[in-house]
């Protein structure tokens, strides 16, 4: 399936040789982004871009059989490997800010890699989910709080309080365009897990704030037909 990018201009998609290429509307000329290092039932590039459609994050297998997450960067054509596949991590998304990618990871997958044998059977999949803050000038999402108690703000306190709701409202139109920073030396040290217990965890997408994914029962195989998974929703701001 093409996936558009935020500005419609560019073209992901996946072909059935594990390639994984890119669009440009106007140039209209295919780019390589990679190449898949093995076939799988589950074909697991998923390819997604980021909000200012300047990087594109995948995930590829390794020559291990076990799945990393990519940034390809769009301006210089080069991809970069930003987890250490030392666990198998899919279904990387990026934030709408730009600021965090979210991935699933799974320290248990291993005996999952030779899905043809039975190696794989009573060896449910577990997964946790990570944060990757991309910037090494942004903090994390889910850093220490202060518990001190914020002074209540009277009426016509505050900037532009006396401001229309028209007038905030053109003020929100202004807001400037994402651009998103990823600071590539570093990052494997700015990833922190979410506060939620290990299960299979699937499909992840993120909206305001929020990151939803689906819960997948135990035993389910993506390629054996539509499951009946639970969607449940982490909240950055609450932290749960």
């Amino acid at each position: 399936t093409p996936i558009w990018s935020p500005d419609s201009q560019k073209i992901a998609y996946t072909d059935k040789a594990l390639n994984l290429y890119i669009i440009d509307v106007n140039e209209k000329q295919p780019v390589l982004v990679d190449t898949d290092t093995y076939d799988h039932p589950e074909r697991s590039l998923n390819p997604t871009w980021s909000p200012d459609s300047q990087w594109i994050a995948y995930t590829r297998r390794l020559e291990t059989h076990i799945r990393a997450v990519f940034l390809y960067d769009v301006a210089t054509g080069e991809s970069h490997q930003a987890t250490d596949g030392l666990s198998d991590t899919t279904y990387a998304c990026f934030s709408r800010d730009g600021k965090y990618l979210f991935f699933a990871a799974s320290s248990n997958y291993g005996l999952n890699t030779g899905w043809l044998d039975m190696s794989s059977f009573e060896r449910p999949i577990q997964s946790n989910l990570y944060v990757a803050v991309l910037s090494k000038d942004e903090a994390s999402p889910l850093a220490p709080e202060s518990d001190e108690e914020a002074a209540e703000e009277k009426e016509g306190d505050g900037e532009n309080s006396d401001e229309s709701p028209a007038a905030k409202k053109d003020e929100a139109k202004e807001k400037p365009a994402v651009v998103v920073k990823i600071d590539l030396e570093g990052l494997d040290e700015r990833i922190v897990p979410l506060p939620v217990a290990a299960q299979d965890y699937r499909r992840l997408q993120t909206a305001e704030g929020k990151l939803f994914y689906l819960e997948a029962p135990t035993h389910f195989f993506e390629y054996s037909g539509p499951p009946l998974c639970r969607l449940n929703v982490f909240d950055l701001k609450e932290r749960k």
